[in-house]
């Protein structure tokens, strides 16, 4: 994915994670989700998330696949986001294969 692209739209990011897990199931379960169905929990949430878990949701598409039952949402392109997102850069040296993003 076109880093700049990804940059442009978490400035039009909204919202905050709730920790829901649903991002976690999209493709597999997360090695990293722990909790029950009803409560789940990320285990390494306080320690880095990987970039992807950090990036998500990328776009309004991305929100479509947890049936946009989720804590971000999205500013019309050209609309100031309301709280703005910390941009998703800086990592930190781990056992991870690719860069993580603290909480």
């Amino acid at each position: 994915m076109n880093p700049a692209y990804i940059q442009d739209q978490q400035q039009l990011r909204e919202g905050e994670c709730v920790r829901c897990g649903r991002c976690c199931r999209l493709v597999f379960r997360c090695p990293f989700l722990g909790g029950t169905e009803e409560n789940p929990t990320c285990l390494i949430y306080e320690r880095g998330r990987p970039f992807q878990c950090a990036a998500f949701p990328i776009d309004p598409r991305d929100l479509a696949d947890v049936d946009f039952q989720c804590g971000y949402h999205f500013a019309a392109p050209g609309e100031a986001p309301i709280t703005p997102t910390p941009p998703l850069a800086g990592s930190k040296p781990n056992n991870f294969p690719y860069p993580v993003f603290p909480a």
